[in-house]
């Protein structure tokens, strides 16, 4: 499970440590996507969304975007509809691509 905190190309908040490490799991997927795609897997990198969780709330918070997380944030039950479409509509092709739950390309 990714984020868009991990794009390298897209640049909103100032999570560093966080950025850097779904950024490493955004290389991971591209890796595996090399190494895996000729034998039929399909690998991705998902960003679940801004999911309203306590967790997920009280860090917008410390970074100041309480209130821009709070405008964009969706709840766990649209945020995994999103995720269980999106992976049944997988097609091979799709491999190796940052992708949001609502199956919107997310730049790496």
């Amino acid at each position: 499970m990714s984020t868009i905190a991990a794009s390298l190309t897209h640049f909103e908040f100032t999570t560093s440590s966080y950025g850097m490490s779904k950024a490493a799991l955004n290389f991971a997927a591209l890796q595996l996507n090399v190494e895996l795609k000729d034998k039929g897997f399909t690998i991705i990198a998902l960003h679940p969304g801004a999911v309203s969780t306590k967790g997920v709330l009280d860090a917008a918070e410390k970074l100041g975007y309480r209130e821009y997380f709070l405008a964009n944030s969706i709840t766990t039950e649209v945020s995994t509809t999103g995720i269980v479409k999106l992976v049944e509509g997988l097609k091979h092709e799709d491999s190796g691509k940052f992708i949001d739950y609502k199956g919107d390309l997310l730049p790496l």
